[in-house]
């Protein structure tokens, strides 16, 4: 037979609590030393143990409760909350004031801070950054290099990547439920122009009309997407 390790958590509770939204959080003190932490330090608050795992560690007065989870080498810090059934993991960041919550998950080397919001069905993944008082939501991913700040509100199944960024609502915009397989098609700015993403492709605006016009030729489905073309050109202020 095998022999089972114990886990042993990084933290103990140290006595001190308070109540948030009807919940009772604690504070942590670190009882080994992690990537993070050295053994002794004092964290932030989570509701229960199961809160936090690996190496993850929640600084300062941010809080993690309900069914979240952050874990891998993932630190929550400031006055950051990340609550619902939210994880954050790998080596993801999550500070400032923000909120992370719903579904969503922060992964990979992913930062969401200042005032952001993510929740829903969400995804923040690669290297991306989501900043200020930005908000993403619903089923929307966003990923790679990609860096959503300012107002702007990325939401329903738009998928931001690449080297997008998107300060404010005039910085992408999205079309839903268009094409043979009703999918959504988003176009935003990038630090070369503007790209496409619609279904499984990601490329150019120029690529973007090349694939349509060699997918659809001549049928009702490419008048619509043509249609589309001419509004994202309007967006941009692009020539037709």
């Amino acid at each position: 037979m095998g022999t089972t390790t114990k886990t042993t958590k990084h933290f103990k509770f140290t006595g001190e609590t308070k109540v948030t939204y009807g919940v009772t959080l604690h504070r942590i003190r670190a009882t080994i030393e992690t990537i993070h932490a050295k053994l002794g330090d004092i964290g932030g608050w989570v509701e229960k143990p199961d809160n936090l795992c690996d190496n993850a560690w929640v600084f300062g007065n941010a809080q993690v409760y309900g069914g979240a989870c952050v874990s891998g080498n993932a630190w929550v810090s400031d006055n950051a909350i990340v609550c619902g059934n939210a994880c954050v993991c790998d080596n993801a960041h999550v500070s400032g004031c923000a909120l992370v919550s719903g579904n969503a998950c922060v992964l990979d080397n992913a930062w969401v801070s200042d005032d952001a919001e993510v929740h829903g069905n969400t995804r923040v993944s690669g290297k991306a950054r989501v900043t200020y008082s930005a908000c993403v939501y619903n089923n929307a991913h966003v990923t790679d290099n990609a860096y959503v700040s300012g107002d702007a509100e990325i939401y329903d199944n738009a998928h931001v990547s690449g080297n997008a960024r998107v300060f404010s609502d005039n910085d992408h915009c999205g079309f839903d439920s268009f094409g043979s397989d009703t999918i959504h098609t988003h176009a935003y700015r990038t630090t070369n122009g503007i790209e496409i993403v619609s279904g499984s492709f990601r490329g150019s605006l120029d690529e973007f009309v090349a694939k349509i016009k060699e997918t659809y030729c001549d049928s009702e489905y490419k008048k619509q997407y043509d249609l589309i073309i001419k509004l994202i050109k309007l967006k941009f202020n692009l020539p037709d």
